[in-house]
């Protein structure tokens, strides 16, 4: 039974379809700009109200439209949150995976992007050892250094695409918990619950189709990596892996729990 103490910030970003009784919990960097984009899809709205700015964050977070678990009261929330009747579920993803997802996206990609800085500011100020208006976001910082930053610094001073996936689902029992991989098993579910065919896109993805190259990545610099193919595998070192195991100790744990 979940409590007014027990509601946290991560529980004020739950989408909820009262219609259909489903509640999403999103977790940055598992495919939740299309997990959302179906949670708006099968919502009782008009077409016009869904349609009201294309980025779904934005539209969800600033358009309130009756969704998102922050817009109804405390008593509704706890209704929500405690009602077995609801079909809850999250999609949890490879640690490793997540981290890269995250290092390519946000410090390779779009590091230039001034829209990113919020999130990636403390980052580079705290590896780069400068004030956060002195960041060097040209140079920006390698996929090495960035594990370092993860493993040294707090859960609660780490950025929600980068954090713990446990932070998200703490103190709620889903009905389902989907890999990232499953994602077409979590589709005919949604689709049995709402009475017709739900596909769930690709969307946001990050990808730069470069070069390919068989050299390990992680100790170089976003300026060496911008033209080359930006795979897993060119990221994957065994001694990382490990520091990340004991990083993210409880991530894996519930990454193997899901289906």
């Amino acid at each position: 039974m979940i409590t007014r103490s027990d509601l946290t910030d991560f529980m004020q970003s739950f989408i909820v379809s009262e219609k259909y009784k489903i509640l999403y919990c999103p977790i940055a960097k598992n495919a939740c700009s299309s997990l959302k984009k179906m949670m708006v899809d099968i919502a009782d709205l008009t077409e016009s109200v869904k349609s009201q700015h294309p980025d779904v964050h934005i539209l969800i977070d600033e358009f309130k439209l009756g969704i998102q678990l922050s817009e109804f009261n405390e008593d509704k929330k706890l209704q929500i949150l405690n009602d077995k009747g609801f079909f809850s579920f999250v999609v949890v993803r490879e640690p490793y995976k997540r981290i890269v997802s995250a290092y390519v996206e946000k410090f390779v990609l779009h590091r230039l992007d001034e829209r990113q800085w919020p999130h990636t500011a403390p980052v580079f100020a705290a590896i780069q050892q400068v004030e956060p208006d002195n960041v060097d976001y040209n140079k920006g910082v390698s996929f090495k250094e960035f594990v370092d930053y993860l493993i040294t610094t707090d859960d609660g001073h780490l950025d929600t695409h980068w954090c713990p996936q446990v932070l998200y689902t703490d103190k709620v029992e889903f009905t389902s918990i989907f890999k990232m991989s499953s994602i077409s098993k979590l589709a005919d579910v949604i689709s049995s619950e709402v009475g017709r065919p739900i596909e769930i896109g690709r969307e946001n993805q990050s990808s730069n189709n470069g070069i390919k190259s068989s050299a390990p990545l992680w100790e170089k610099y976003p300026s060496e990596l911008e033209c080359l193919d930006l795979n897993f595998e060119s990221f994957f070192n065994i001694d990382i892996e490990s520091k990340l195991r004991e990083r993210f100790k409880a991530d894996y744990s519930l990454y193997a729990r899901a289906k």
